[in-house]
């Protein structure tokens, strides 16, 4: 799990920390910020891969429930969770 300062760190640069995310590109604010939503346990980021639109939800502590029932193969156990 990371912090939110961490994630962005890692969404910027993909082809490290978080190296699965490699073409997904984060839906900015006008003044450049990415766009996102803090929740409970999660951080929800908007984001376009090719023509797709996605949720990124990144964690910052572990969920209670059982994430490969949820996520199937979309589910990136080392790196953070990512719904399509």
């Amino acid at each position: 799990m990371y912090t939110l300062t961490q994630y962005l760190q890692s969404l910027d640069e993909p082809q490290g920390l978080l190296r699965t995310l490699d073409g997904i590109t984060l839906f900015r604010h006008a003044d450049g910020r990415p766009i996102f939503h803090c929740g409970n346990s999660a951080i929800v980021f908007k984001a376009r891969l090719g023509d797709r639109l996605l949720r990124l939800r990144c964690y910052t502590r572990r969920p209670q429930s059982d994430l490969e029932a949820i996520y199937g193969e979309n589910l990136r156990r080392e790196e953070l969770y990512i719904y399509l």
